[in-house]
């Protein structure tokens, strides 16, 4: 299991993961984000969405051995933002 930290000091993004409840380790993704929310299509991928200081939803992406950059994903967010996962379809829905 694995998560993103909104706790984590100055907005970056980190992302920590877990074996049997005990913390493995954390990697800090970067970025400054006012929210963040990470989904899996659970096949050893993870999509992290973070909303940036200036209200644009960005994505970074785990393919199961390493993350991809912070790419943005457009739209202009208010407020937080939410991600859920269809692995049937495959699809990732971000609202």
């Amino acid at each position: 299991m694995s998560s993103a930290d909104p706790t984590a000091s100055s907005g970056s993004v980190v992302h920590s993961w877990f074996e049997g409840g005990t913390r493995r380790g954390s990697t800090d993704l970067g970025g400054d984000a006012l929210a963040q929310h990470a989904t899996s299509l659970g096949d050893g991928t993870l999509d992290v969405f973070a909303v940036g200081t200036n209200g644009t939803a960005y994505r970074k992406h785990f393919d199961g051995t390493s993350w991809s950059r912070w790419g943005s994903v457009g739209g202009t967010f208010t407020s937080g933002l939410s991600a859920s996962a269809d692995p049937a379809a495959g699809v990732i829905v971000l609202s």
